[in-house]
């Protein structure tokens, strides 16, 4: 069983070792987990890296209602 494998088992956190205890609790630090999330993962019911943000591109923020500002810009100029 790796260290962030998913499992049933209530005790998920307990059958850890102190190793990887320590290691899961500096990755949620690193990862900024607010407490809540700290406890779903300790359950095993999730994954640390679930609660990530996604990175959104700047295309993302790119809207078609800019791109005709744009094309009116461009007839003033």
């Amino acid at each position: 069983m790796g260290l962030f494998d998913l499992n049933s088992d209530d005790n998920y956190y307990e059958n850890l070792s102190d190793e990887e205890k320590e290691e899961l609790e500096e990755k949620m630090d690193d990862l900024n987990l607010e407490e809540w999330q700290k406890e779903l993962v300790r359950e095993g019911k999730y994954d640390p890296e679930n609660f990530e943000e996604e990175v959104e591109d700047e295309d993302d923020y790119y809207y078609e209602e800019d791109e005709d500002e744009e094309e009116e810009e461009d007839e003033y100029v």
